[in-house]
């Protein structure tokens, strides 16, 4: 009886636990972004000390994911950028680029010496070439030539019927 009541008892944790891990992982995101807007406010107030401080930990929490690591960048790289502490904020602006190359600030969200700093980094990035059988052009060659062989091969026909004749039967067997 008493092991029976264990076992409904270890079922009944085990279900509490997997029924919990989303409700705690939404008060984890919850979390982590109210740590950002509270670093954004110090950031505004100007504790940029007290700010910094605060996104650094964050960033090393592995359950943080590319928007919230994107957002918390954004935020540490206007505090070097504050700071006064220029290859920093490149350094940090580099890697915001590499988790969203698209990123454009404007200057209603960011001060322009921060969205220029951004748009220098944008042009000190190397443009990614397309690979061989990535360019369009390529495929429009392959394309064409697979069309022309084809259509060469159909229209062609077999003008010369006349000509053909069956193959041979094949040699008796050795008895």
């Amino acid at each position: 009886m008493i092991r029976k009541n264990l076992i409904y008892f270890v079922l009944a944790s085990f279900l509490f636990l997997q029924l919990s891990e989303p409700v705690l992982a939404v008060q984890d995101a919850n979390s982590i972004n109210q740590q950002i807007k509270k670093a954004r406010s110090e950031y505004y107030e100007g504790n940029f000390e007290q700010a910094q401080q605060t996104i650094l930990s964050l960033l090393k929490n592995p359950a943080l994911n590319k928007d919230q690591q994107f957002e918390a960048l954004i935020v540490l790289a206007e505090i070097r950028h504050a700071l006064n502490d220029e290859p920093g904020a490149r350094k940090i602006i580099r890697r915001i680029l590499e988790i969203r190359p698209d990123y454009n600030p404007s200057i209603k969200e960011e001060p322009p010496s921060f969205v220029a700093l951004v748009h220098d980094e944008h042009q000190k990035m190397p443009k990614k070439h397309a690979t061989f059988y990535q360019q369009k052009k390529w495929w429009f060659i392959s394309g064409a030539a697979v069309v022309g062989v084809v259509s060469v091969i159909l229209f062609s026909g077999n003008k010369n019927k006349a000509k053909t004749k069956p193959l041979p039967n094949p040699p008796n067997w050795p008895e």
